[in-house]
């Protein structure tokens, strides 16, 4: 499954509306593709926290393997922000803060690749009550 993205999400408030609107099916795809890179270290600790093999399938669906110097995943916004949310929840259940750090930094990093305000999009599922997991 790779994901699809949708160039027509200008802002965190009609990204928020669009997956308000068409609901969370899985491996429903929505907000613009995002490429990050990870270091190795980062990839070890995201993938050590998944104890999921469809959060992995998911982030490894994405790999990038032309792009050179580091590992690169293309995935839409909602799976980055549900493999972030993934990964910090990891590290409440475990209490480990490694964890919670490296889930609050992959969220603020596609955030701002986006130009979008992490505490917006946290504020906007909060009000509409929609799960990211």
């Amino acid at each position: 499954m790779t994901c699809q993205g949708s160039d027509k999400i200008q802002n965190e408030h009609e990204f928020v509306a669009t997956v308000t609107r068409t609901g969370r099916a899985l491996f429903t795809c929505c907000g613009p593709l995002i490429i990050q890179g990870l270091s190795a270290v980062q990839l070890a600790l995201i993938e050590g926290s998944f104890h999921s093999q469809t959060a992995h399938d998911l982030l490894w669906a994405g790999f990038e393997p032309h792009l050179p110097d580091a590992m690169f995943f293309r995935l839409c916004a909602l799976h980055w922000m549900e493999l972030a949310c993934l990964v910090s929840l990891r590290g409440h259940q475990f209490g480990d803060p490694a964890l919670r750090s490296e889930g609050a930094r992959l969220l603020s990093q596609v955030c701002a690749t986006e130009g979008w305000d992490v505490k917006e999009i946290a504020n906007a599922f909060q009000w509409q009550q929609v799960r990211l997991t």
